[in-house]
């Protein structure tokens, strides 16, 4: 028996706003007076006809509100309960049949979810891995661009439609990382969610990781605690470098001996100086400030980073704020072009050209930053 002798067997009813059952015909033709009439949103539902009456309890006990959700959903139950019993021997071809319609109509992907509206029919959008509708009942059921999905029962143009578990989205990762003063924030450039890219995971100062998205491959997850790895043994070199610059301001002054705590270490003194900072250290001071001409803007801003200065150029900024312009220079595009220019030069540009997205633009330091940065002569 072919699969429209089977649904022709069972008739099909509209329920009006008042729960009134209009007439009695084929699941089709009930379908095509449905959007006529204006769909579920004009309060006009398609049922078995042998479950008329259940809708009429239905929307008595929501009193006759067609708008709201529950009394939707129960609506859509409806419909697909009759679906599911007219399709056993076509499994679920029926509502493939009837989204495929559904998108052909639809002026665009994002214009689809109009006609699962008018149609009855209850969807969620999802944007987590790629922008996908998903249909839950009778079965779950995915409509998403036909360049993600492999094995779709029905292709209408670029969109395919099929069964979640016969469809395989690949989801595409490049990451990028931003240092936002509470750690590094990892997020996926080939996705967007409210307009910006997707953050994915966090790495706090600890290297402790809360990954956001639980659907992360393996391999990805793996990359991420690999930066997390290198991010903590950056800090630790950084701290050691700090306490080492420390023990020889304790240790050494113009004309004295080695304290007892140098004298057990097994290396020169200069050579433990120079380690530090090719200047003498008692000529350094908290507020050195590293000159222009002297280094790469890398250099002047890992100084900042490992503690030997606080300025740039005269620029005051934090080490967090340091590491976010280090961090925008080597993975923005325009910072891996223009990443040799002189600092001044980069600090102007940083702000224009995503420098955000590597450090808190909320915070009072960049604020102030930003501030300056527009003052700079051009």
């Amino acid at each position: 028996m072919k699969l429209t002798d089977i649904l022709s067997e069972n008739k099909y009813s509209i329920i009006d706003p008042k729960g009134n059952q209009k007439g009695v015909g084929p699941k089709d033709a009930a379908n095509k007076m449905q959007k006529k009439l204006g769909g579920s949103k004009k309060g006009y539902f398609v049922v078995p006809a042998k479950s008329a009456l259940k809708a009429r309890r239905a929307m008595e006990k929501y009193k006759f509100d067609f708008k709201n959700p529950k009394l939707q959903d129960m609506m859509s139950d409806l419909y697909f309960e009759g679906v599911e019993e007219s399709v056993n021997e076509g499994k679920h071809d029926a509502i493939l049949d009837k989204l495929a319609d559904i998108v052909k109509d639809a002026k665009s992907f994002m214009d689809i979810g109009s006609g699962l509206k008018k149609a009855g029919i209850k969807y969620s959008f999802g944007t987590n891995m790629i922008p996908m509708y998903i249909i839950d009942k009778p079965t779950k059921i995915a409509i998403l661009n036909n360049k993600y999905a492999d094995g779709a029962e029905r292709v209408v143009g670029s969109t395919a439609i099929g069964l979640m578990e016969g469809m395989v989205a690949e989801v595409t990762y490049d990451l990028g990382m931003a240092r936002k003063g509470n750690g590094l924030t990892i997020y996926n450039k080939a996705e967007e969610e409210k307009g910006d890219y997707k953050n994915i995971a966090h790495v706090d100062n600890k290297g402790k990781i809360k990954f956001y998205d639980k659907k992360l491959p393996s391999k990805i997850k793996k990359q991420i605690e690999d930066e997390a790895k290198k991010m903590i043994e950056s800090m630790n070199e950084g701290t050691k470098m700090i306490k080492l610059k420390n023990l020889l301001n304790e240790s050494f002054g113009m004309g004295e001996l080695p304290s007892s705590k140098l004298m057990k270490m097994k290396v020169s003194a200069k050579d433990m100086l120079d380690s530090v900072n090719p200047k003498k250290v008692n000529e350094s001071s908290e507020e050195d400030v590293v000159e222009e001409g002297r280094a790469s803007a890398k250099k002047l801003l890992q100084s900042v980073v490992k503690g030997e200065t606080s300025r740039v150029e005269g620029i005051k900024m934090s080490k967090e704020m340091a590491q976010s312009f280090l961090d925008w220079q080597r993975l923005s595009p325009y910072g891996k072009k223009y990443g040799d220019l002189p600092f001044h030069m980069l600090f102007k540009a940083a702000f224009n050209w995503g420098l955000h997205r590597h450090a808190d633009k909320k915070s009072k330091e960049y604020k102030e930053l930003e501030a300056k940065a527009k003052t700079m002569k051009k």
